[in-house]
């Protein structure tokens, strides 16, 4: 199953729980909506799908993507025919300096000492399962995954991310911010009703600028713990909304507005309007 037929099922997925935690409404917009608008992948989408590849499966880089060499003008006759050679190959042209950003971004991830735990794994196989409190139908692709074993007794979860930093403190907030607990609740639990005990879970965080900093970071049990209620929780208003056929934004009524809670803190005149500010 290639990610295309992946994506086109009607399972429940991650990324899907995200975009409901928005609002109902915006759920249905994106992925019911006979009208909806096709989804534009951003470029740090794209970068990061050219990156899966060529970390988690690089052997299959150069079947699926050819590299546009530098200077070619299309706007000639020469550049015309030699674009269109490209395309009868079958395989996605990519533009050479985004391939010298990847191409460095996987030797880094290659060279580092943990990525044995890559090559011995599985690497994106769906898992797919009926969720036994809400009955919704549900799938996840895990990045890299290895089955319970001597090394790994509950198995293992691992989840890459490329981003700018990686730095404890900018991967953590990037973790909150992403709704990435989410998505680890949602594949531990797809781990769960495939073998039945719960998998250690973590992140392969890789720089997407030289000098392409590679770290591992592991999910701790209470985070795993709230990854796991918010995806029931989600799957719960999923499953009400889809009974009752309504989608719902923000509500109908008037909310009285909370500000954060350090603007409400000057507001109430708590901080004598002092605003804590940090070194850039």
């Amino acid at each position: 199953m290639d990610n295309t037929e992946y994506h086109a099922r009607p399972e429940v997925s991650a990324s899907q729980l995200k975009v409901l935690n928005r609002s109902p409404l915006h759920f249905w917009d994106r992925f019911i909506n006979p009208d909806r608008v096709p989804f534009e992948p951003t470029p740090a989408m794209i970068l990061g799908t050219l990156a899966h590849c060529a970390i988690l499966e690089p052997a299959e880089f150069d079947k699926r993507y050819i590299v546009v060499p530098e200077g070619i003008d299309r706007r000639t006759k020469e550049g015309k025919q030699l674009w269109q050679d490209l395309i009868a190959t079958g395989r996605e042209p990519i533009k050479h300096e985004i391939w010298q950003q990847v191409s460095g971004m996987a030797q880094a991830a290659i060279k580092h000492p943990l990525y044995a735990l890559i090559r011995d794994s599985i690497k994106e196989s769906p898992l797919f399962w009926q969720d036994k409190d809400t009955d919704v139908q549900c799938r996840a692709l895990p990045d890299v995954l290895i089955a319970p074993c001597d090394a790994w007794p509950n198995g293992l979860v691992l989840d890459l991310k490329t981003t700018g930093d990686i730095s404890p403190e900018s991967f953590a907030r990037r973790v909150w911010d992403g709704e990435m607990l989410i998505q680890a609740g949602h594949y531990c639990e797809a781990f769960f009703y495939k073998y039945r005990c719960l998998p250690a879970y973590g992140w392969i965080a890789v720089e997407t600028d030289r000098p392409h900093a590679v770290k591992f970071y592991a999910a701790t049990e209470s985070q795993i713990e709230y990854g796991n209620a918010e995806c029931l929780r989600l799957l719960r208003i999923y499953k009400e909304c889809e009974q009752a056929n309504n989608w719902p934004a923000y509500g109908d009524d008037i909310t009285e507005l909370e500000l954060p809670a350090w603007a409400s803190r000057i507001v109430d005149g708590d901080d004598n309007g002092e605003v804590e500010v940090t070194d850039v």
